[in-house]
């Protein structure tokens, strides 16, 4: 009988861990880090974490540089929000999103191919560089990148397109960089360097958050209106009148002109000639007055006044493939605004989003999503339920009847129900003077949370195949023109929260009933 080797055991088992040892190290920590090398040694600018103080971008004869202002924050980085602002041509603020959009543009720049010049003789090299368009006369009046760091700087020389397309010839200076290296740089690169100063510019209008407004006046063609913050609801004032606003309505309003941006910029002073030009022959259509809140200040901000003016282009004549001759009306859209100089030529769509009126702005719901969920009492009176009303009331996440609390209510409906009041059901607005009959006969509702059982108090009825309501608890004395879909969710007889029976539900017999002999 062989005895078995531990010792040679023991020597497989130490040279087998070792080789898994090195297998895994290759694999999961050698060849990452290595290919992680690879990557960025084809990086023509690594400038990951790195602090940039500026990015110049020259095309023949139009340069763009741009100073980064968080130098002193070290946010100036690549997938920071850093901010930016234009010294040349001019001094401006420049679009920080598309100024970024650049610097990530440029982090991940990489080169898929080389091309070495160092075994060429000098006059082969000269030849090769101006076929490239990378000879130094070239690289003056071409096309070039120059990124300022905190540390060094490094340019980029961007020359001819490849022959066969989709690269251009490409030579980096500054650190690390190669003189008889030649990259070949993908041509999306380009697009960055036939951008307009209206691209760089910051086209905003307004730097100001929807929510730090707390009141504003709009006047229109055929409105003047005022609104104001009240403990987190929107009061709308207009001749006279004083009706709630709707929250959701009004915030989108305010997120359309704090978002706003120009298409381009008629005129760099709104107060020359050239834009006074332009103004005296547009009329002006919306002026939107903007009041800041004061905030941590002793003193409110001057309100900002953004001023919208509609101008009619000319007429142009076209001619359609054999068809008669055709005019085509344009409109252009200019606006300005109280602290800023420029004249803004707009998107015309913007006017529309800007021009409303108070029916656009006033509360369209008959409750809202708060009042929603903490309603827990529900009382239906009136012609359609007859003499007693139905109270319902919530106990422990459930609706029960209070006349009778073991009486099953189905939950859905209320559910449906609460759900459509809370939705934009108020389609239109009436004059009591123009109010349909059948409100006597309606049926009314009151509504209540913990501590008021009558918050809310509404009457509909039906008149003509439409539906109606009144808010019982307004001062305005006018009637609302109801979105059909409220109808269904209506009890119009005293059954309607009455669980039905359930048809596959065997029915139930007495014993007594169940001894008697069947009938022949």
């Amino acid at each position: 009988m062989s005895q078995v080797s531990w010792v040679r055991q023991l020597i497989l088992a130490v040279v087998l861990f070792t080789l898994g040892t090195v297998a895994y190290w290759l694999e999961f920590k050698h060849k990452p880090e290595k290919e992680k090398q690879e990557e960025q040694e084809k990086r023509l600018l690594v400038i990951k974490d790195t602090q940039i103080k500026s990015i110049t971008l020259h095309n023949g004869n139009q340069t763009f540089t741009f100073n980064c202002s968080d130098l002193q924050a070290h946010l100036c980085k690549t997938g920071e929000a850093s901010r930016w602002e234009l010294a040349e041509p001019r001094k401006f603020k420049a679009d920080d999103a598309n100024v970024n959009s650049l610097l990530t543009t440029l982090g991940g720049l990489t080169s898929a191919e080389t091309i070495d010049l160092s075994t060429e003789t000098p006059e082969k090299k000269a030849l090769l560089l101006k076929d490239y368009g990378l000879d130094p006369t070239s690289r003056k009046l071409g096309k070039q990148i120059k990124i300022v760091t905190t540390s060094n700087e490094t340019v980029l020389s961007i020359g001819q397109e490849h022959p066969i397309g989709g690269s251009f010839f490409v030579v980096k200076e500054g650190p690390g960089s190669n003189p008889d290296v030649i990259y070949l740089l993908p041509t999306y690169i380009k697009a960055n360097l036939e951008h307009d100063l209206t691209f760089w510019r910051d086209k905003k209008l307004l730097v100001v958050a929807p929510n730090e407004i707390e009141s504003f006046e709009l006047e229109g063609p055929q409105t003047h209106l005022s609104a104001s913050r009240v403990d987190g609801q929107w009061i709308l004032k207009s001749d006279h009148q004083e009706v709630t606003g709707d929250n959701e309505s009004i915030d989108r309003l305010l997120s359309a002109v704090t978002a706003a941006v120009a298409k381009s910029f008629s005129s760099d002073d709104k107060n020359s000639s050239e834009a006074k030009d332009v103004l005296n022959s547009a009329k002006k259509m919306v002026t939107l007055s903007l009041q800041k809140g004061k905030g941590s200040e002793k003193e409110k901000p001057t309100p900002i006044l953004l001023s919208l003016f509609e101008k009619r282009s000319s007429q142009k004549k076209t001619m359609k493939k054999g068809g008669p001759e055709i005019s085509i009306v344009g409109d252009q859209l200019f606006g300005t605004v109280s602290n800023l100089d420029p004249l803004f030529q707009l998107d015309v769509s913007f006017k529309d989003r800007v021009n409303k009126n108070l029916k656009d702005l006033r509360m369209s719901k008959l409750l809202s999503m708060m009042d929603h969920f903490s309603t827990r009492r529900l009382e239906f009176s009136g012609k359609p339920v007859g003499k007693s009303p139905v109270v319902l009331t919530q106990t422990d996440g459930k609706w029960k009847n209070q006349a009778n609390q073991k009486e099953e209510i189905p939950q859905d409906k209320i559910r449906d129900l609460l759900d459509k009041l809370s939705g934009n059901r108020i389609v239109d607005f009436m004059a009591a003077t123009n109010t349909p009959p059948g409100e006597k006969d309606g049926l009314i509702l009151k509504m209540g949370d913990d501590k008021n059982a009558a918050k809310h108090s509404f009457v509909f009825w039906k008149n003509d195949k439409r539906l109606y309501g009144k808010d019982l608890q307004s001062k305005r004395n006018e009637t609302f023109i109801i979105d059909p879909t409220l109808e269904g969710a209506l009890p119009w007889h005293k059954d309607y929260f009455q669980a039905k029976p359930n048809p596959t539900q065997p029915r139930t017999t007495s014993p007594a009933s169940a001894a008697l002999p069947a009938k022949s």
